[in-house]
């Protein structure tokens, strides 16, 4: 007798509720458009209910996968006699752009994706774990159990810091994947102690080398500035009828002389074609000529 009296309880609600929706328009988006709407009702076919049985096996399908391409809720459509049932009784309809939405082919490539993401999600996370597995067994550099010399365990940010910045700095792709898994400390990472000496060694040979490279990089950037910047002088100041001509060998002494002024100690291979190319490009003005082999610029 309960039970009867909480089913009536239950009816009575979800009919309450129901006055809220609004059953003329598009029972999907709940929108006025254009569009026609479509209403199984309408139809002169005996089995008038088909069309509204595919309709609302599919928003089951989608909102049970929590992917209703509509903001609506799909207990609004189900007075307690089933979602089909109920829809049938308000005769209700629907644009058919809308219901293309929902359609079961449709479903089945969401649910294919979802599947293939579940699996790729679960595939890498196996991985993850068995990276983690061998980081704690194995020493994170050389992938290589403890031997003679005993593995540490990581015991601070500061290592974990430092470690990362020269793998890094030395590309190090198959430690930086080690290392995407979480901080040293909290992957248990452990290493042989020449190992990482080693990786310390490398590392700050590495960004030495990076250090100088950008500053020989400066370096020649000012030398070839300053170079640049002479021979405008001479152009500004150049007489009327005389048109200044620049020997390459004269500025490749020059700016290699510039070079060592700077601290470049020992500057013997410059590029000469690459200079002079270089020079063609800032000073659009000089042209290039040869005579007896020599290469020369000079004002166009």
């Amino acid at each position: 007798m309960a039970s009867n009296s909480q089913n009536e309880h239950d009816r009575m609600e979800a009919s309450a509720s129901h006055q809220y929706f609004n059953w003329k328009l598009c029972i999907l988006c709940q929108e006025h458009n254009n569009q026609p709407l479509q209403c199984p009702a309408n139809s002169l076919r005996k089995d008038i209910g088909a069309g509204y049985s595919y309709v609302s096996e599919n928003l089951k399908h989608f909102n049970d996968f929590n992917c209703l391409p509509f903001n609506i809720d799909i207990q609004l459509l189900d007075d307690g006699t089933g979602i089909g049932n109920t829809m049938l009784k308000n005769r209700a309809s629907w644009h058919k752009s809308c219901r293309d939405k929902i359609s079961y082919e449709k479903f089945e490539r969401l649910r294919k994706r979802k599947i293939e993401d579940s699996a790729e999600f679960i595939s890498a996370k196996n991985r993850r774990a068995s990276l983690l597995k061998s980081t704690v067994s194995n020493c994170i550099f050389c992938y290589e159990p403890a031997g003679l010399d005993g593995l540490h365990r990581a015991s601070t940010f500061e290592l974990d810091f430092k470690v990362r910045n020269y793998a890094i700095e030395l590309q190090d792709t198959q430690l930086l994947a080690k290392l995407s898994v979480g901080d040293m400390v909290a992957i248990e990472a452990q290493y042989h102690k020449k190992c990482l000496s080693a990786l310390y060694r490398l590392g700050q040979l590495a960004a030495k080398e990076t250090a100088q490279s950008s500053k020989e990089s400066s370096m020649h950037g000012l030398a070839f500035a300053d170079l640049v910047s002479y021979m405008e002088h001479c152009i500004e100041n150049s007489e009327c009828l005389k048109i200044p001509v620049f020997h390459m060998s004269f500025l490749y002494k020059m700016y290699c002389i510039r070079l060592n002024e700077l601290g470049l100690k020992g500057v013997t291979e410059v590029h000469t074609t690459r200079l002079k190319n270089r020079l063609l490009s800032a000073l659009p003005s000089l042209r290039e000529y040869t005579e007896k082999g020599r290469v020369f610029t000079c004002i166009r």
